[in-house]
C-alpha cells in the first residue's frame, strides 16, 4: 500500500460555504428555525487552536467571523505560511499523513461485531462528526468534530463517553524528543479530545520505517497531569 491508496481530502471550504454547512447541520440536529439563539458556532479543530495557542509558539492562525442572524459562525483562514508548508510536502510527509489515515483503518470496523479491513482505499473525505452545544463564560455555543471510532465494548456507556481518538507519532528516543511530544503534540491531542467530552486516545507510535510498533493509551482527563509532572 502507498500514498496512491489514498483519497485525499477536499480544498478546504470558503468561509461561506463553511458558514453554510455549519448553519444546516445545526437546523437539521436542533429543529430550529432561522434563528438558532446560539452565540457562536464553529469546528473543532478552529476550537483546538485557539485552547493552545499559550502552549504554540511555531504555529500561528488566522479566523474570520461572520455574523448572520444574530449568529457568530467562526471559520479558519489558510495563513500564507500555512499554504506554503501544504504546497511544499515532501513525498515523506505525504507518506506519513498517509501512515496516520492507515493506522485509523487497521484500527475500525465498518459494524459493531465486524472486523477491520485495511486492504481498501483510505478515503479522507469520510468522517463522522459529532455535535456539541455547551456554553462559555455565559455565551452559547455550538461546534462539531470529526470523531474516530467508538468502543462498543460496554454497550450501557453512551456517547461521548463511548468514543475514542486515534493519533499516530513517531517512537521517542531521547529527554528531549519526549519533551517536544508533550509540550506540543500532547497539549493538542488533548484539546482535541477535551472540548467534545471524547475520554480516551489511543496512540500508535512508528519507527523510522512508518511502522506502527507500539500502542499507548491516555486518559483526556490526565494529560494535563501527566504533562506538569514530566515537564518540572
Amino acid at each position: 500500500m502507498g500514498v496512491m491508496d489514498l483519497q485525499p481530502k477536499i480544498l478546504p471550504f470558503s468561509n461561506v460555504v463553511e458558514g453554510l454547512v455549519l448553519a444546516g447541520l445545526c437546523s437539521c440536529l436542533f429543529s430550529v428555525s432561522s434563528q438558532l439563539h446560539t452565540d457562536f458556532i464553529t469546528w473543532r479543530g478552529h476550537l483546538t487552536k485557539i485552547l493552545t495557542t499559550p502552549y504554540e509558539n511555531r504555529e500561528g492562525w488566522l479566523m474570520a467571523v461572520t455574523l448572520f442572524n444574530g449568529t457568530y459562525y467562526m471559520s479558519e483562514v489558510e495563513t500564507e505560511e500555512a499554504r506554503c508548508q501544504r504546497e511544499q510536502r515532501t513525498e515523506q510527509q505525504e507518506e506519513l499523513m498517509y501512515g496516520g489515515y492507515k493506522f485509523e483503518q487497521y484500527l475500525c470496523a465498518d459494524e459493531a461485531e465486524g472486523s477491520p479491513d485495511p486492504s481498501g482505499v483510505v478515503n479522507t473525505n469520510e468522517a463522522f462528526c459529532c455535535v456539541v452545544r455547551t456554553r462559555l463564560d455565559g455565551h452559547s455555543l455550538v461546534f462539531s468534530g470529526e470523531v474516530d471510532c467508538k468502543d462498543n465494548s460496554d454497550p450501557r456507556v453512551k456517547p461521548p463517553q463511548c468514543y475514542v481518538e486515534l493519533k499516530t507519532s513517531r517512537e521517542i528516543y531521547s529527554p528531549n524528543q519526549e519533551k517536544n511530544f508533550l509540550r506540543f503534540k500532547l497539549i493538542k491531542w488533548w484539546a482535541q479530545s477535551f472540548l467534545p467530552g471524547v475520554p480516551k486516545i489511543i496512540a500508535g507510535f512508528r519507527d523510522d520505517s512508518g511502522t506502527v510498533v507500539s500502542l499507548q493509551t491516555f486518559e483526556t482527563m490526565k494529560i494535563h497531569h501527566l504533562v506538569k509532572v514530566r515537564l518540572e
